[in-house]
């Protein structure tokens, strides 16, 4: 076997270099640490973007051993780049490659054999799809709309948060006041629609509950150096969510409770 080391310059290539699978005297790293499942969708099926699984690239990397060879490598301001090969379970399967700190990496597989390898081991990681996700659930389907010709409601959904579709708070705000106009609270009587918008409301005010839990995780030499923008973005929070709560959600609440079925005296 030709050895890489000593091979002459002009002789030795990246082709020649996978095939003598001799990696002595260059540095190998554990690619599971910055290998992107985003990068890996993309290279396997050109679908950037679109791919979301934090639990399946969490899967793969645990049970296959991704590592990475220094083939071509720099240091670019404060990041390394350059050419690498992929070693999966110790086979060569692929090249990445990035030319300077802010461009894009680029992956490619060394064969087409080589990119079945990797499919099958990717692939066999993948958690079964979540169906459920894709279809509405009940209580969203008793989301208040607003009739034909009138202002829309408004409304909001963030799967990211894993909050759904619902009326945003000014959303509530204007069926509220369309409610109000044709009798008030009192004369709606479907629970699931309350509970839809009651729903959204505690989605809404959670989320300021988690920004507070944020800033209060804060280093305290942050806080410190922050102390008069956090104290008065805290307080906007604590304010908005009293607001939501005392103008919006207490009444819807007080009709969930008046709805509830009385029970009976021990």
């Amino acid at each position: 076997m030709t050895d890489p080391i000593t091979t002459p310059a002009g002789a030795l290539t990246l082709a020649s270099l996978i095939a003598s699978r001799d990696f002595v005297g260059r540095k190998a790293w554990d690619a599971g640490w910055f290998m992107d499942g985003d990068e890996i969708e993309s290279a396997l099926y050109g679908t950037y973007g679109s791919w979301s699984g934090s639990e399946h690239a969490s899967l793969f990397f645990e049970n296959e051993k991704m590592t990475s060879i220094d083939i071509d490598k720099w240091i670019c301001t404060d990041t390394r780049v350059g050419l690498e090969l992929l070693l999966l379970n110790g086979e060569p399967v692929a090249v990445t490659w990035q030319s300077a700190r802010k461009a894009d990496k680029e992956m490619r597989f060394i064969s087409a054999e080589a990119r079945d390898l990797f499919v099958t081991a990717w692939e066999r990681h993948r958690p079964a799809p979540d169906l459920a996700a894709s279809v509405l659930d009940e209580a969203t389907l008793n989301m208040p709309v607003a009739p034909a010709g009138q202002e829309p409601y408004g409304t909001w959904g963030d799967l990211g948060r894993r909050e759904g579709l619902h009326l945003s708070v000014s959303g509530v705000a204007r069926w509220l006041a369309a409610v109000a106009a044709e009798g008030g609270l009192g004369t709606v009587s479907n629970e699931a629609t309350l509970k839809c918008v009651e729903a959204g409301l505690r989605a809404e005010i959670g989320n300021g509950e988690a920004r507070l839990e944020e800033y209060a995780g804060l280093p305290a030499e942050r806080r410190e150096a922050m102390k008069e923008p956090l104290a008065k973005v805290e307080a906007e929070i604590l304010e908005y969510n009293a607001s939501i709560r005392a103008k919006l959600l207490d009444p819807i609440q007080a009709r969930l409770a008046d709805l509830a079925p009385d029970t009976p005296a021990a």
